[in-house]
């Protein structure tokens, strides 16, 4: 993940085979009766959200290793990058005092350094992304997730909130209507996610403006 078009290509393979299973499994629906009709449109809820959340996390894992590996200074980064690398660094110095902290974090951005953001082990969707873990997670590698707005209660509670009651047993009745209403909206927000990470690659919107001005 180097490149550009290094990231774009995982995104984009990444999307086409969960987009493939997700059709698939449409495609089965729509040919279903009976009781099996049912029992696929469940099965079918807890894969839309796995592919969600699947392809959130990697997508925006891959985002923050690819701008961890541009190995830019503190003063070309936006803020969350440096505030990210620069907590982690702290956090590791355990016996400090509150005071000497304070004063380490100043030195730290004096210093203007090339800081080391972690980014081995990726994000933590903490394997329930609703809505608030997921726009935070987006804040906190400097993405915009307004287009997610109109989706919160999708996120929370046809996807989320659905999942989990699948998931312990519990009985929802999910008409194929309203699943293949579901099916196209989670298509489009992984769509949406890997267009808003590829547009601030292609923009460096990882970088300061007045990084970008002086080239």
């Amino acid at each position: 993940m180097r490149t550009p078009g290094e990231i774009e290509d995982a995104l984009n393979q990444d999307l086409a085979w969960r987009r493939t299973e997700l059709h698939s499994m449409l495609a089965q629906i729509r040919v279903a009766s009976g009781p099996a009709l049912n029992c696929l449109c469940r099965a079918g809820v807890a894969l839309l959200y796995a592919h969600w959340e699947g392809y959130s996390k990697k997508a925006l894992s891959d985002y923050l290793r690819y701008v961890a590996r541009r190995k830019l200074k503190a003063s070309e980064l936006v803020d969350c990058f440096v505030a990210m690398a620069f907590e982690a660094k702290i956090a590791k110095e355990q016996d400090m005092s509150r005071t000497r902290r304070s004063i380490y974090r100043i030195t730290l951005l004096r210093e203007d350094s090339r800081p080391h953001i972690p980014s081995g082990d990726g994000v933590d969707t903490q394997s329930n992304l609703n809505s608030d873990l997921c726009f935070e997670i987006m804040h906190s590698l400097g993405l915009d997730p307004s287009a997610f707005e109109t989706k919160k209660m999708l996120m929370d509670y046809s996807l989320l909130a659905a999942r989990n009651k699948i998931a312990h047993g519990e009985y929802i009745n999910i008409s194929p209507e309203d699943y293949e209403t579901l099916h196209y909206e989670v298509i489009s927000m992984i769509e949406t996610m890997r267009n808003i990470i590829m547009d601030a690659v292609d923009n460096r919107k990882y970088r300061k403006q007045i990084a970008l001005a002086s080239g």
